[in-house]
């Protein structure tokens, strides 16, 4: 069975196409790097936004079958899988699948942050691992899929405390750091943010192309010198935590051939290692991140594909 757990996070305006195409109008001939670079992000997915588009969890609601998990998380031990639309929601999950604490429990994670941010902060997407880990409920998390110039910034973000039990690895390397960590039980969990979703064209999400033109259509623009400030503003967006950088987004090296590749290479090593998936329970993995409008079911028809991967796992 798989489950839904949802964050009840306010729904993102719908992208206005008519005000973003004035808006296009008007930095067509701009120069700049950043006004090039968005107005090739309009040339990509214009014809996309012309076509039927819905809520991501109102569709998958009425494709897949699922149950809608409640707070408590009561029903997910009865899940294989779990969709939410915050990696957040993997910290709850977690702490409830594995309260007896098993030792050895690893989290391999698909995704192109490490979510390792403080954990004196309040819970929140960015430092689920970082609770996770200061509070013991897992022991190491291997993290696939940080674009090789984001690494730098990652690893020093990292708390010192739990630097040991954090690795950013390749998919070739997963073998080895389930051997070195000692592990013996495994949980997945893909944030979708870590395909490259530009060339996907999926557009449910925080992190893709689609966010940055959602947040030009509801700007208003009447002169050419505003245009700058204002496609800036789109890109480098203000949160309660920060700057949120939405610049060269969506161009993950990971696609769907190499999430098959990577839960292969899990499979493969827990029959190897004879390694338990999940931890007292059924549930084994979670897909996050699925947010806001998808446009022509693309972001659906991906997720369906990463279902039927995670489903050979067992």
């Amino acid at each position: 069975m798989i489950g839904w757990l949802t964050d009840d996070l306010k729904m993102p305006n719908k992208l206005n196409f008519c005000k973003l195409a004035k808006i296009m109008d008007i930095i067509e001939d701009l120069d700049d790097e950043y006004s090039k670079y968005v107005f090739a992000l309009y040339q990509e997915y214009k014809n996309l936004f012309h076509k039927k588009f819905e809520n991501i969890e109102d569709s998958i609601m009425q494709k897949i079958k699922i149950q809608k998990l409640n707070k408590n998380l009561t029903m997910a031990n009865n899940c294989n899988i779990v969709l939410s639309n915050s990696h957040k929601e993997t910290y709850f999950l977690i702490k409830e699948l594995n309260k007896n604490k098993l030792k050895n429990s690893t989290v391999i994670c698909f995704d192109m942050h490490s979510d390792t941010y403080s954990h004196e902060d309040n819970i929140w997407k960015g430092n689920v691992f970082s609770k996770l880990l200061y509070e013991k409920i897992i022991d190491n998390v291997l993290i696939i899929g940080v674009p090789q110039d984001k690494l730098e910034v990652t690893l020093n973000d990292i708390d010192e405390n739990i630097k040991d039990r954090v690795h950013i690895i390749k998919i070739q390397d997963i073998e080895k750091y389930i051997v070195k960590t000692k592990t013996k039980n495994i949980f997945l969990s893909i944030d979708v943010d870590c395909m490259n979703t530009r060339k996907l064209k999926m557009t449910s999400l925080e992190y893709c192309p689609a966010t940055i033109l959602n947040n030009i259509s509801h700007s208003d623009v009447i002169y050419k010198k505003e245009a700058k400030n204002i496609i800036k503003n789109a890109i480098f967006v203000k949160n309660s935590l920060g700057y949120s950088n939405l610049y060269h987004v969506g161009e993950n090296g990971l696609n769907l051939d190499d999430l098959k590749e990577g839960i292969y290479q899990i499979r493969k090593c827990c029959d190897k290692l004879k390694l338990n998936l999940g931890f007292e329970s059924k549930c084994y993995a979670d897909i996050t991140e699925l947010f806001g409008y998808d446009y022509d079911d693309i972001t659906l028809c991906n997720v369906i594909e990463l279902i039927k991967l995670l489903k050979e796992v067992k």
